[in-house]
């Protein structure tokens, strides 16, 4: 019997792209500083491989010869450690599209308890923009990300859209829908927190819209949080899953 797609994806281990590229690791570092990167909790929230994973696919490492324009948008800034990481990998390329990063900054339960202090939040992600000089190329946007998108059209292009936000089902289902018609053919749609043992609901909406779309789509590219063997957190397939739009 032929395997779901959701058994496809889960199945799928990604680390290192096939174009892995130097400046990524630059950029991590970048970010990193403890004088003039996000540094303390921000970043022990993440974890490196994951990082370097998401700039390369901003920067076209996972791209075939032909490559999707428009812009980034990440649904779910936080203290804004991966919206750091897809605008450098944006800034190394002369275009005119932007970065943007799009949270309500609200106080608000994300689908497993936790609140973050969105004040707090807020501060730090634009001071590191400014520290790190991406403010010509990104566009911090203080809006519910639903709504947000609903109110764009298709002469919005978008290259690759990061769904990191509430991490509810209803809200993830409002977002698919109003981000994914957004997303360019040659694009990627990526989802944060597949598969997580702690959100059900929430990673059982993303596993049926992937198995719904297979023929929409034709690269899936699936990378675990935490892979190595004997880590706490080692048995849980949590993982962030890219899909390509199909040309």
């Amino acid at each position: 019997m032929p395997k779901s797609v959701r058994q496809q994806v889960l199945d799928l281990t990604t680390s290192v792209s096939p174009k892995r590229i130097e400046n990524a690791q630059t950029a991590l570092d970048r970010l990193m500083h403890p004088e003039r990167g996000i540094g303390g909790l921000a970043t022990e929230l993440h974890v490196p491989h994951e990082l370097l994973f998401l700039y390369e696919l901003a920067y076209g490492c996972w791209d075939d010869d032909r490559r999707s324009y428009g812009h980034i948008i990440q649904a779910g800034v936080h203290y804004g450690v991966t919206l750091c990481m897809l605008a450098q990998a944006a800034e190394k390329e002369v275009s005119p599209y932007l970065v943007y990063g799009i949270d309500p900054y609200q106080p608000q339960d994300d689908g497993d308890g936790y609140t973050y202090p969105h004040t707090e939040a807020y501060a730090g992600v634009r001071h590191t923009i400014s520290q790190l000089g991406l403010a010509n190329r990104v566009c911090v946007c203080c809006f519910d990300s639903a709504t947000f998108c609903e109110q764009l059209s298709v002469m919005f292009p978008v290259r690759l859209a990061f769904i990191d936000s509430n991490h509810t089902a209803a809200h993830v289902t409002r977002e698919i829908r109003s981000i994914e018609p957004l997303v360019n053919p040659g694009g990627w749609l990526v989802f944060h927190d597949v598969f997580h043992t702690k959100l059900p609901e929430f990673s059982h909406v993303i596993e049926r819209w992937i198995c719904d779309n297979e023929h929409r789509y034709d690269k899936w590219l699936r990378l675990r949080k935490y892979p190595e063997e004997g880590h706490e957190f080692s048995h849980i397939p949590m993982s962030t899953v890219a899909c390509r739009k199909k040309w």
